[in-house]
């Protein structure tokens, strides 16, 4: 059986708002497409394709907040393991989401996940510098305040339900 996640905004903007950490321990990940890594057209069967996609759930940090026509920007610093390389391009994770997945250590020293906040959505990366990329994503500000008001405005007849 599929299951299927929805986050309702306006169920946990107070929390974000408030800025009501579930945890101490935290580490913020992107999660998006990566264009590079996906094939067209694998198999060619007519009306059909198979096509490959690729995402990356990659773990960063922040390494600057700021603010700019209203919105709260945060530009993060992607983590890559030794033994995987990361991409050329971030290109196609725009959209992305930011988590903020806050965890702690049970009695016998295995890590848990205590709960998770979507706190951002990546939209924008850096030229290439030293190999490496900085993606910036809209803070929690512009997703729970901003983006919710424009769903509202555009939608009003669907937002009214919630």
């Amino acid at each position: 059986m599929q299951q299927t996640y929805f986050i309702i905004f306006e169920k946990r903007r107070d929390v974000v708002f408030a800025s009501k950490q579930l945890a101490s321990t935290y580490f913020d990940a992107i999660v998006g497409v990566i264009s590079e890594c996906t094939k067209e057209d694998l198999l060619k069967l007519r009306p059909r394709r198979l096509k490959s996609i690729t995402a990356l759930f990659g773990t960063s940090k922040v390494i600057k907040e700021y603010e700019s026509n209203g919105f709260d920007l945060y530009d993060y610093e992607m983590s890559h393991g030794q033994e995987s390389l990361p991409p050329s391009s971030y290109g196609g994770m725009s959209g992305g989401a930011v988590w903020r997945i806050y965890c702690a250590v049970d009695g016998e020293g295995k890590p848990e996940v205590l709960g998770e906040q979507l706190i951002g959505v990546a939209f924008f990366q850096s030229s290439l510098t030293d190999g490496e990329r900085i993606i910036t994503c809209h803070g929690p500000m512009s997703v729970y305040g901003n983006l919710i008001k424009k769903m509202h405005e555009k939608w009003p007849k669907l937002t009214a339900a919630h």
